[in-house]
């Protein structure tokens, strides 16, 4: 995704993630336009879209950003993104609340990008590494078009608290009621165990975002705890800085210090960001379980696997008007996984671009060439993942935001994961090295108790967790540096995924595991892709979202990105099947 600073004849980029995922998820048909080679005609309600697109993988379209979206006519005016309001009133199905709290996430989504360019345009990223990089990794979701949404704070709220503008964050410490938390505490964080000291007995000492304390104090149960005295300001504790996620804060002072996850109430891209009550006090346990599986596994330790482990919890108001709004997750830092003289990276760093249009990470894939770096990729961050999958029956959601690269001297040499308690899932029995028992969740949460298949972790088959793997790993996250790799080094995307493919099977079938993946459809001819822009309007298709699979046997033969044309066109019912 090239960012250079967006031009006024551009298509906004919150309108071209709309109708590029539109166009996806069969929201909106796409026609030829006999007028010229790339150009298309998409159609949502009765509205016409002119613009230039080709189609990447997994059938993903890339409409190109240096031509304008005209509406109505070839001829049109440029688009823009209030018509988006208008063109949704025309599709049949859309709740009209649903409607507007999206187009004001919409409109709050292109404010915020417009916002975000220009303090950005001057500042170079190359050079920089972890969570220094990760901080100013801007881009958002590279799919959503709520990429950058943020709904719930002012430009004020921006300014202070998000990551771009490296803000200086220090967490309001509250003694709280023990009575009203759950803690979940073997390893007690440093910062922590200071301030239950100065809480002391009965009370448990609980860090708060400050933004969250000023959204909850005046005008909900805390400002009744705080005047009942079951809750009571401690004090400011020390500075963080938040990652690109928002919610999770890193010490900028000491690096390798434990990583804090607060929840926010603040829409992002698909939802609050509030931590999920449910998932609060199990986080140590499903960390420690991945843990031990990780260690048990010497696969993990050839390939440079490594998990940042949530090792601490506090659980607040369960069942109460403040669950999920207070609490609290402590894990590790990657910077303290990190062997001496490595470098980290970002995994979403492959695929951004700075303001003069190159890519973030050009010298280091210029250095070995775009075909070697990818083949360090696949060893060392795609493997580790499918062998988690098919080794031992778990799937992690290694979206961008969840992955760190391990570099020596410029050199992919492993993978750091993260982000376990909301996500992670399994199937008993799945895999193949007969992983361990999974955490009896229920004996520290009953919600878990006779809880169905695919409710919480536990799911129902094999079809569930290879889901996850493809749709975090590969559609909306592995395709963009794909599609980059094409743009700008030649190298196509048929050829990559081919290159993926191959190495999938042979990971297999080098440790006896072929019989086990062929249980997981990663290489069926389609694929179930999760709806996102769907899920956002509340507009669920009525039957699953499947896109062509590049992983297929079968796969299309290698190319430069399919445009549309009239030999090739993407078809008027569905775009890209």
């Amino acid at each position: 995704m090239s960012l250079p600073e967006q031009k006024g004849t551009e298509p906004a980029r919150a309108l071209r993630q709309f109708l590029e995922a539109a166009c996806f998820e069969r929201l909106a048909t796409c026609q030829v336009n006999p007028e010229g080679r790339d150009r298309a005609v998409l159609t949502l309600g009765q509205t016409r879209f002119h613009l230039s697109m080709t189609q990447g993988a997994f059938g993903r379209p890339r409409i190109d950003r240096a031509i304008p979206v005209r509406i109505g006519d070839a001829s049109g005016r440029a688009a823009r993104i209030g018509d988006i309001g208008k063109v949704l009133e025309q599709v049949a199905g859309i709740n009209p609340d649903v409607r507007n709290h999206f187009m004001t996430r919409l409109c709050d989504t292109d404010r915020n990008w417009r916002m975000i360019l220009p303090a950005m345009a001057a500042r170079s990223r190359r050079g920089l590494a972890s969570m220094a990089l990760d901080s100013l990794l801007f881009e958002g979701h590279p799919y959503h078009p709520l990429f950058c949404a943020r709904s719930g704070w002012s430009d004020l709220d921006r300014r202070e608290f998000a990551p771009e503008f490296q803000a200086a964050i220090r967490p309001v410490w509250l003694q709280i009621d023990a009575r009203l938390c759950h803690v979940e505490c073997a390893e007690a964080p440093a910062d922590w165990s200071e301030w239950q000291a100065v809480a002391g007995a009965g009370t448990v000492a609980v860090p708060l975002h400050p933004w969250q304390f000023r959204h909850l104090r005046d005008a909900s149960a805390l400002s009744v705890w705080l005047d009942r005295g079951q809750a009571r300001l401690l004090g400011e504790g020390a500075i963080y800085q938040p990652s690109q996620s928002l919610r999770t804060l890193f010490s900028p002072i000491s690096p390798a210090g434990p990583h804090l996850k607060l929840p926010l109430s603040v829409a992002a891209s698909s939802s609050l960001r509030d931590l999920e009550p449910n998932t609060i006090r199990v986080a140590p346990s499903i960390s420690n379980w991945l843990r031990r599986i990780i260690d048990s596994d010497p696969e993990f330790s050839a390939l440079g696997f490594r998990i940042q482990r949530e090792f601490a919890a506090i659980d607040v108001d369960r069942g109460g008007p403040l669950q999920g709004r207070l609490g609290a997750i402590w894990r590790e830092s990657p910077d303290a996984l990190a062997d001496p003289g490595e470098t980290l990276l970002p995994f979403n760093a492959l695929y951004a671009s700075e303001a003069d249009g190159r890519p973030l990470l050009d010298r280091e894939i210029r250095a070995i060439g775009p075909g070697s770096w990818l083949d360090a990729l696949i060893r060392h961050a795609v493997l580790p993942v499918w062998h988690l999958l098919i080794a031992h029956g778990v799937a992690i959601e290694a979206h961008g935001q969840n992955l760190m690269l391990r570099l020596r001297a410029g050199r992919i040499t492993g993978l750091i994961a993260r982000d376990f308690h909301e996500s992670l899932e399994y199937v008993p029995g799945a895999g193949a090295k007969g992983s361990e028992p999974f955490p009896a969740l229920d004996r520290l949460d009953p919600v878990f108790r006779d809880a169905p298949d695919g409710q919480f972790h536990r799911m129902a088959n094999t079809a569930e967790l290879s889901a996850l793997f493809t749709d975090s790993l590969f559609v909306f996250n592995l395709a963009e540096f794909s599609a980059l790799l094409a743009r700008v080094y030649g190298f196509h995307e048929a050829r990559f995924w081919r290159r993926v493919a191959g190495s999938l099977r042979d990971h297999a079938a080098r440790l006896g595991l072929g019989g086990v993946a062929a249980h997981y459809p990663v290489f069926a001819p389609t694929l179930e892709v999760e709806p996102l822009l769907r899920a956002a309007l509340g507009h669920l298709p009525e039957t699953p979202l499947m896109v062509a699979n590049p992983l297929a046997p079968n796969a299309a033969p290698e190319s430069p990105a399919r445009r549309v044309t009239d030999q090739d066109p993407f078809g008027e019912i569905s775009c890209f099947m």
